[in-house]
Parts: structure tokens; sequence; C-alpha cells
């Protein structure tokens, strides 16, 4: 295939040029009229003409229309308000315009609802992940004081497993250096500190 590009200097046409050529489908024409007018501050004023385009669309064609024209529009928000857009949405196509809306904002609603779920599913394998090697590092460091120097009381144990994985790091290390039992109950004092 063999396409050619055609640029074309919308300012030079007025909105009802862009609107009646018979050639230009609703969708084209909207999406002219958007990016010629984009940086007008006026824009949210214009917002109304352009939607009623859409009138004679399919309900689905409208909608996946809507909501392209609502995230074009998002990058515009110190001219035009997401409420503004809203409010020509159904200035324009009074019930249909609502029921667009209520449509995108429940995607919307429901979009963000499973990335938030997505995310502290993350985050809580993460900890859960964290909070395991944590544990493990603990116990593996109880068995080598008690392997080292016989049990140790419930409450030492305790304070062991309450150590930051830095912390249990560190004293997996120093465990080697401790002459008898009493350096542990020293070195878990020096580290509250």
């Amino acid at each position: 295939m063999n396409f050619k590009h055609y640029l074309c200097d919308l300012s030079a046409f007025t909105d009802e040029e862009i609107k009646s050529r018979a050639l230009l489908s609703a969708t084209l024409a909207l999406a002219l009229l958007l990016m010629k007018n984009f940086f007008r501050p006026d824009l949210s004023k214009r917002l109304k003409g352009y939607f009623e385009l859409i009138e004679n669309m399919t309900e689905q064609k409208a909608l996946q229309f809507v909501e392209a024209a609502f995230r074009y529009l998002g990058a515009a928000r110190e001219r035009v308000k997401p409420e503004e857009v809203g409010e020509a949405l159904k200035e324009a196509l009074g019930e249909k315009g609502e029921i667009y809306m209520e449509s995108l904002l429940d995607k919307w609603m429901n979009e963000g609802i499973e990335k938030g779920l997505q995310k502290g599913l993350q985050q809580g394998l993460e900890q859960g992940v964290q909070q395991g090697r944590q544990a493990g590092v603990a116990s593996l460091t109880i068995r080598q004081l008690t392997h080292r120097f016989g049990e140790f009381d419930d409450a030492t144990q305790e304070r062991i497993r309450q150590l930051s994985l830095e912390d249990l790091e560190r004293l997996g290390e120093d465990l080697l250096d401790f002459p008898d039992k009493s350096a542990i109950h020293e070195w878990l004092e020096r580290s509250a500190h």
C-alpha cells in the first residue's frame, strides 16, 4: 500500500465549514474541531456544539468517542474543567449525555478500583515476603545462638524475633565473636538504644 500524508491548516476553516463537510464523518469532524480549538480560551463554550455531532452515532461509538474526547481534553484542564465537559455533554445530548457520563464514570471508577487492588496485592505480597524473610533470619539466628550457647529464655527469643532484618543480619555476623551467653544480652541492650 502506498500512503500519502495530507497536512491541512485547520485554522483556515470555520467551525461551521468543518461541521458541514459532507465527506467528513461526525467522529472526524469532532476530532478536528477539538484539535483546532484545543488552545482557545473559550473551548469550554464550544463543546456543546461539538458534542451535538455525536447525537446520531450508535451508543457504543458515541461512548468511545466521548471517552477519547474526555482523555484528550484532560490535557486542557487549566482551560476546561471536567465538570464543564460533562455539562456540555448533557446540554448537547440531554438524557443520553447523562447516560454517557455515568457510563464513563463507572468505567473509570472500576479501572481505578482494579488498579488499586492490583497495587495493594503487590504491596501485600512484597510485605509478606519481607516479613517471611525477617522471620526466617530470626529463626536461623536463634538456632545458631542456641547451638553455640544453649537454650535462651522466651523473652530473649522474642526480642530477637522483633529485630529488623538489618539488625538480625548484624547479629548473625556479630554472634561469631561472642565469648559467652551474656554477650547476646549486652548486644540486645546496645541495639535497643
